[in-house]
């Protein structure tokens, strides 16, 4: 349901308006996708003015890992309520609320890296709703403190925790087979060392930069052979799979 925007217009006395009914304005019926970036300090100016003006604020940490956002509440005045991922995909609770009041939704790192996003967004506009993004820091992009140029890399994968699907080891290949590195997104309490005897198992012990909290304080990077890899330091983790490096991304990753 749209909301009306009634306009009064005073001609002489308050006590008799006239009133305008303009239909498909909105009344701050609005469902805005923030992103978080890579830590409770990642969120940009304008996501934190749009959570101040919210009337409902939501979080997911299904796609991510979690964090402690009471920070965030305190600063904005705003409390959030963290979903399920049936709240989201199946409920799609942040979209229900929108088609009543202004509504953000949170998402670590940037909102529509994840596809699930994607679909909550085309949702909420099929519904004739008012959506906005703002962005974040991703590990999409923080994979470049590796010092591997971002243009050089192919398809992203996700490593689930259960083990390597064929599709992974597919997608590995085809970057493999034109020379680009593999970025490896883990499931959220995977381990950079579990994941690394998992692919050493499908594609055979090679080179790889083993990351753990890109955009974090702390961050690290090393370079190793799959078989090496330790998970050193505290997540989240991620494994790169290097293609043809350049004489510049050598001198980096050694």
């Amino acid at each position: 349901p749209h909301a009306f925007l009634e306009l009064f217009l005073f001609h002489g006395s308050a006590a008799s308006p006239s009133v305008l009914t303009v239909p498909g304005a909105y009344l701050s019926v609005v469902l805005h996708f923030v992103g978080l970036g890579l830590n409770p300090e990642g969120i940009s100016l304008e996501g934190l003015q749009k959570l101040e003006s919210a009337d409902s604020a939501f979080v997911e940490f299904y796609t991510n890992v979690e964090m402690n956002l009471s920070g965030l509440e305190d600063r904005t005045g705003t409390e959030i309520t963290e979903l399920s991922r049936e709240q989201v995909e199946r409920e799609m609770r942040p979209v229900e609320a929108a088609e009543d009041e202004e509504a953000v939704l949170l998402v670590p790192g940037d909102p529509f890296a994840a596809t699930t996003h994607q679909e909550l967004r085309q949702e909420a506009e099929s519904r004739g709703l008012n959506v906005t993004v703002s962005h974040s820091g991703s590990v999409l992009t923080a994979v470049g403190e590796t010092g591997l140029d971002l243009y050089r890399f192919g398809r992203t994968v996700t490593l689930p925790s259960h083990g390597c699907p064929p599709s992974v080891v597919e997608m590995i290949g085809e970057n493999d087979s034109v020379g680009l590195h593999t970025l490896v997104l883990l499931d959220p309490g995977l381990d950079a060392s579990e994941a690394a005897e998992m692919l050493e198992t499908e594609v055979g012990d090679r080179r790889c930069v083993a990351c753990s909290r890109l955009g974090k304080p702390g961050s690290h990077a090393e370079t190793g052979m799959l078989s090496d890899v330790c998970a050193d330091g505290a997540g989240p983790h991620c494994l790169v799979l290097t293609g043809n490096a350049t004489e510049k991304e050598e001198e980096y990753i050694g």
